[in-house]
């Protein structure tokens, strides 16, 4: 029989699964300005970022938009 130590690690370890996030779109939105989304899984729900990011030489800036 699995002990509470057993217990407590593996409900850990199943939580830190869902945790992943991607960047998943650039799109163009005029000269140097560029549209970004970002997805993240988490462990009961997945949730979603848009930026508007404007290159600066070889750097990107960006500001979050929407969140949901």
């Amino acid at each position: 029989m699995m002990n509470m130590k057993t217990l407590v690690l593996l409900a850990i370890g199943f939580s830190t699964l869902g945790c992943q996030a991607a960047y998943t779109s650039i799109q163009p939105a005029g000269d140097k300005a560029y549209f970004l989304t970002r997805t993240k899984n988490g462990f009961f729900k997945v949730s979603g970022t848009l930026y508007s990011c404007t290159a600066e030489g070889k750097k990107m800036s960006c500001t979050e938009i929407d969140s949901r």
